[in-house]
């Protein structure tokens, strides 16, 4: 296999061999060799250039490396030895851990004025790690509003998916979740609200001034489809209680 000729491994007293491989940007990769001699491994780019080489990682006849690449495309992991003459077997091993997904930029969500939005591939609004539904499996959509602390607020969500709905304070706290159109405590929000897969609401006073987060999910996996958002407010603190949330 041939090596660019700058690299102290090019000359021909090294043999070598060269395995190619496809990847996507962003992904990792995780390469092994465990050789009969003194190993040497070189990852190589699309363009020829050197993204890692590694000899001795793990032993003297083994060697391992780890990049993450800045392009896609054909890719080569070259085995050669640390020096020259040194010939034998090997086995190489390739993993490909694909890019974490980057979380999209929330929308601003205006009170009074429905959002209709769409759960689909790529939506990954941010939510705590530690939630059942922050991790690859779950698509979400992220939107944001400015309010007071004491001023109340209503969410309302209709999907045509089992839908799930978060309200996050500007910490990145769950403030309320909700599902099927129910409270916390498993009864509806509202005196002649009915269970329902396609809606949830959230009724709440919040706890601070500054900016919240809405996040729009499903409640199992992979659940996607078309929704409206709405955000109601009263501009402003209530000295009392909010009143029942607006019936849908």
């Amino acid at each position: 296999a041939a090596l660019d000729a700058s690299h102290e491994r090019s000359g021909p007293g090294f043999a070598r061999a060269a395995h190619r491989f496809h990847a996507a940007r962003g992904e990792t990769v995780r390469a092994s060799l465990l050789a009969s001699f003194d190993a040497y491994l070189i990852l190589e780019g699309p363009d020829g250039r050197v993204l890692a080489e590694n000899n001795d990682e793990g032993g003297l006849t083994s060697s391992q490396l780890t990049a993450t690449l800045a392009s896609a495309g054909v890719h080569r992991l070259i085995v050669t030895s640390s020096a020259p003459g040194f010939t034998g077997s090997y086995a190489l091993r390739l993993d490909l851990v694909p890019a974490a997904p980057v979380a999209a930029e929330d929308l601003p969500l205006v009170a009074g004025r429905p959002v209709h939005g769409t759960l689909a591939a790529g939506d990954m609004a941010w939510l705590p790690s530690n939630d059942v539904r922050a991790g690859p499996g779950h698509l979400r959509d992220g939107y944001r509003f400015a309010g007071q602390a004491g001023e109340p607020v209503f969410l309302a969500l209709t999907s045509d998916f089992d839908a799930a709905l978060y309200l996050l304070d500007g910490e990145g706290t769950i403030v309320e979740f909700n599902h099927d159109n129910l409270g916390p405590s498993g009864q509806t929000l509202a005196p002649g609200d009915v269970f329902s897969s396609r809606q949830s609401q959230i009724a709440a006073l919040l706890r601070e001034t500054g900016e919240h987060r809405v996040v729009v999910t499903s409640y199992g996996p992979s659940g996607t489809g078309s929704y409206t958002l709405t955000l109601i407010t009263t501009g402003g603190p209530s000295p009392m209680e909010p009143a029942s949330p607006p019936r849908l």
